[in-house]
């Protein structure tokens, strides 16, 4: 949190504008003290603290309906993404409504272990094949957008866990919006303990419901010239 207060505090000081930084968490360990003690140390940083699962997709949609800002970024707390491409993501922000990061593009750099790099991209591949999407990553962890932007597309969006984002995207894609992706540099920084397999399957029900949902939600709202399903 200090390394992206120190990064913002750089920008702050070029341009002039303000930011917040908003800690959204649901631990039972030591975080909620940890954060609590950051937010009255420093007027820029808010922190709120969950006592229900909120998952993935759950607690950006809390910090987003929080933001006092119109253009929000949210990343990963572990910091895969390193943060001097924030600057340029910024400045990114000024010209379209969604600015992603993307870990397939041709000049992007990437250390990930072998099964995890497989496992991505052939998600890749499927979410482009399926939805007939332009975008190859919508799953890495630092994103940015207009708040107005997110209200609106977080209407159709019910998935609360990790596949929020892809949801996110696509939606935001076929209603119109303007996205942008950023190559970038992205270490993996853990393994974590998700099984492949299980997330494989978990992976492939998300993107045959979202299909259907997709389906229906452009049958109901066929009249509004903002979507155009395919």
């Amino acid at each position: 949190t200090l390394l992206i207060k120190k990064e913002f505090d750089s920008i702050r000081k070029k341009t002039g504008e303000s930011y917040e930084i908003i800690i959204v968490e649901e631990s039972r360990d030591r975080t909620p003290e940890i954060c609590g003690k950051l937010s009255k140390k420093f007027r820029e940083i808010r922190h709120i603290h969950s006592n229900v699962r909120l998952g993935k997709g759950g607690a950006i949609e809390k910090g987003i309906m929080a933001a006092k800002g119109d253009r929000i970024i949210f990343m990963d707390v572990d910091l895969s993404t390193p943060l001097d491409i924030t600057e340029r993501f910024v400045a990114k922000m000024k010209k379209s409504d969604i600015v992603i990061t993307s870990r397939y593009n041709p000049i992007s750099k990437i250390r990930r272990s072998f099964t995890r790099s497989i496992a991505g991209q052939l998600f890749s591949v499927l979410a482009r094949i399926v939805f007939r999407t332009k975008m190859r990553d919508t799953k890495c962890g630092f994103k940015g957008f207009r708040k107005s932007v997110a209200k609106d597309v977080m209407r159709y969006v019910e998935n609360k866990g990790w596949f929020w984002d892809t949801e996110f995207l696509l939606y935001a894609e076929k209603m119109g919006y303007s996205i942008d992706e950023m190559p970038i540099e992205w270490y993996e920084r853990k393994e974590g303990n998700v099984f492949i397999v299980d997330n494989t399957m978990d992976m492939l029900m998300n993107v045959a419901r979202l299909y259907w949902r997709m389906n229906i939600v452009n049958h109901r709202l066929k009249n509004v010239s903002s979507f155009d399903f395919i």
